[in-house]
């Protein structure tokens, strides 16, 4: 039984939260051909049972793997292939190009088969599952507040998230500025522009959907602003929507007191 052979990881997050080898067990679980596995069959798998400690969207990796993976997650012993995936890490990230991560959204208490396979048939190896809660969490909650200057800080002191450096404006600037995450609610249905005009420093902009837990970006801009060095953007809201609005700098030395300002119509 490929369910959780393994063993139960229980709520565990981290690193390394599972590690081991995948050769000498038999070929229990098919990976999806053409994205998850080879077109002929997959390798050698092992399967963990896991369960969400609290509402999140999860991050499941294989970085530190070193052969040709597949993941995949099911929700139950022999029950529905959730996500799964092959080769989609980047080996520009640092990695080989050849291990496995995917993201899924869970509520607390949901549970979750976790099957590390092998690409192909002959794809075996050392594996090292780690597991993150990626959920965005906000610096300051602005509330619904709209006008000028609404979300004024100094950046200093807050560090660099995950979220800024995942930003699609920051692949041609310099990653490494602290940078300071706004919650925000929509008062009402209406446009909204939202930018960092009368920052002191220059700015990165990126809006990230609070509705979603996995929604990811939903738009970003970088020096799009009136001075050349601000950041502006627009988006149509909804009463209720929840955004995360992301300021960072260009640079890893720009520093100051950033000033956010939302304005409808």
């Amino acid at each position: 039984d490929y369910c959780a052979e393994g063993g139960d990881l229980g709520t565990s997050t981290g690193l390394a939260v599972a590690t081991g080898t995948n050769a000498g067990f038999t070929n229990d679980y098919e990976s999806t051909a053409g994205n998850c596995s080879s077109y002929g069959t997959s390798g050698e798998d092992i399967a963990y049972a896991w369960e969400a400690a609290n509402d999140g969207c999860y991050t499941f990796d294989l970085y530190d793997s070193d052969y040709d993976t597949s993941l995949a997650i099911l929700d139950s012993c022999a029950g529905s292939e959730l996500t799964c995936d092959g080769d989609s890490n980047d080996s520009t990230d640092g990695y080989n190009g050849l291990t496995s991560v995917l993201e899924y959204s869970f509520s607390a208490g949901d549970q979750a088969i976790i099957v590390i396979d092998g690409y192909s048939s002959s794809a075996t190896g050392n594996y090292s599952l780690d597991i993150t809660n990626n959920t965005p969490t906000s610096d300051i909650d602005l509330g619904s507040a709209t006008g000028s200057a609404v979300g004024s800080a100094d950046n200093t002191g807050y560090g660099d998230s995950d979220l800024s450096n995942a930003s699609s404006c920051m692949d041609s600037v310099n990653a490494g500025a602290e940078d300071v995450i706004f919650q925000w609610e929509v008062p009402s249905d209406d446009c909204y522009s939202v930018d960092t005009e009368n920052s002191d420093y220059d700015t990165v902009l990126t809006v990230v959907d609070g509705n979603n837990l996995c929604g990811g970006e939903v738009t970003c801009d970088n020096n799009s602003g009136s001075d050349g060095m601000s950041a502006t953007v627009q988006l149509t809201g909804f009463t209720g929507d929840l955004y995360y609005f992301v300021v960072d700098g260009e640079t890893a030395a720009d520093a100051g007191t950033l000033n956010l300002n939302i304005s409808a119509g």
